[in-house]
Parts: C-alpha cells; structure tokens; sequence
C-alpha cells in the first residue's frame, strides 16, 4: 500500500473510521505484548542431535505458555470471522477507496496471508501412515481457539490432544504465520495512521 498521499482528505465514514481506528489499537496491542516483546529472545529452531552416550539432546524454543494466551486474545481480533478488525474485513474497506496500486498491494497481501495459512513451508501431518491429518496454521489456529483457549468444542479435542502432543513444532509454525499475520497488519495500520486517518 502505497504512503505517498499523506494528506489527502478522509475519505472513510464514520462507522469505518470507527473500525479501522480499533484495528489500529489492536495492532498497538500486540505490538506492546509480552510475547511479542520477547519472542526475538527466543532462538526459533528445532534440533534433535544424538550425544556420545547414546541419548538424545533436543533444542526447541520454550514459548511462555502465559504469554502465549495473552497474545492469543490480542490477536484473535485481526483474524476470527465476524471480528469488525479481522484484517480481511478491514483491507475491503480500505480497498473501496484505495488507488488502483493500493487494490493490487492489498490483494497480494491476502493472497499470501491465505497461501502461508493453508499451505505452509512446513506441513504438519498427524497420525499413521495413510490416515494423517494435516495441520496447516489455519487449522491450529481454530483448534487452539476453539479447542483450548476461549471455549471448548468437543468435537476439536482429539485434535487438541495431537496439536499439543507434537509441541513446539506445531507451535513454532502457528507463531511463525500468525506473526507475520500481525506485522502486515501493524504495517497496514501505520499507513492508517501516517495518513491521519486514525
């Protein structure tokens, strides 16, 4: 999205200004998290190396669980359907005035959140050979939120139990998307917000 047109006038009403002013604070949210504060701590890598003794020695990020929930709740706003803040639902806003460049940044923003959604670097395949499930970031995302985080759905807690059985990796992809969820939405909002429209 281009930034060149600081000043021209608003052209959103004010229920759209409405919207895009709590997407901005949602974005000012994760971006003072915990978790995102700390996560380039973290080193985001999964070793598993065999040692002399014959044992194995495993390095994988240890993400605090605490954390992890309070992003979770910021974050949920950028991407659960029926969200006013879903990024989605906010670049169709933007897009009903944007310039015809602006129209093709945002569609290929969506077309790449969508694509690393669904069908990521790393695909996660759960169970016996033949009869996996395939986790793509998308999927843990429901399941972490229907299945743990805000309520329990019952029919999601078989795949809770193998999502959690198979951490970090499961975490480390979902992370992995859901970050760079939240940075195109913090880049969008800085536009916003450079422009003075929120």
């Amino acid at each position: 999205m281009s930034d060149a047109a600081a000043s021209r006038p608003c052209p959103y009403n004010p229920d759209e200004l409405s919207v895009l002013r709590k997407f901005a604070k949602v974005t000012d949210d994760i971006t003072a998290c915990r978790f995102i504060r700390d996560l380039p701590k973290y080193k985001h890598r999964f070793s598993i190396e065999a040692q002399p003794d014959g044992s194995c020695r495993t390095e994988y990020p240890n993400y605090d669980s605490d954390d992890f929930i309070a992003f979770l709740t910021h974050y949920r706003k950028l991407v659960a359907n029926g969200e006013s803040t879903n990024i989605f639902a906010v670049m169709n806003i933007i897009k009903k005035y944007a310039s015809d460049d602006e129209r093709a940044a945002l569609k290929e923003i969506k077309k790449i959140l969508v694509a690393e959604g669904t069908k990521p670097a790393l695909q996660l395949a759960i169970g016996t050979p033949g009869n996996e499930t395939n986790y793509p970031p998308k999927e843990i995302e429901n399941v972490l939120f229907n299945g743990q985080v805000f309520h329990t759905a019952d029919e999601l807690q078989n795949d809770l139990r193998k999502i959690l059985d198979f951490e970090p990796l499961t975490k480390m992809s979902f992370i992995a998307y859901a970050v760079h969820v939240a940075s195109q939405a913090k880049q969008i909002a800085g536009v916003l917000k450079q422009r003075r429209f929120v």
